[in-house]
């Protein structure tokens, strides 16, 4: 009469019949407590061309985010596109609009007006 029973393929290593061995696992509490990874992933972040030289923007950048490297990359709608570890908050926003180049035109009408 033939046997029907599964049989081990003895690949494993281990004698027939035996559990597999456990598994080496950290709990998510300790995990947690380790130190977090050198390198986060980076986020791509825009931001207008407009009256903005990347120099201006670049240095910026450098001194909001120690010991990274940005190269300048521009996309269709006249915008720098960069990667940072974090989203830019309202302030950095506005402390970059600081940086923008006064526009020669605007600074020409002011100088015409009748005030």
């Amino acid at each position: 009469m033939a046997s029907y029973s599964r049989q081990g393929t003895g690949l494993t290593g281990r004698p027939k019949g035996s559990p597999p061995p456990k598994r080496m696992t950290i709990p998510f509490a300790q995990k947690a407590k380790l130190s977090p990874p050198e390198n986060p992933a980076l986020k791509q972040a825009v931001y207008p061309v407009y009256l903005l030289k990347w120099e201006k923007l670049k240095a910026f950048l450098e001194k909001r985010f120690p010991g990274y490297t940005f190269q300048e990359r521009r996309v269709n709608n006249d915008q720098y596109l960069f990667e940072i570890p974090e989203d830019l908050t309202q302030e950095d926003k506005d402390a970059i609009a600081k940086e923008r180049d006064k526009d020669p035109k605007m600074q020409a009408r002011r100088a015409q007006s009748p005030e």
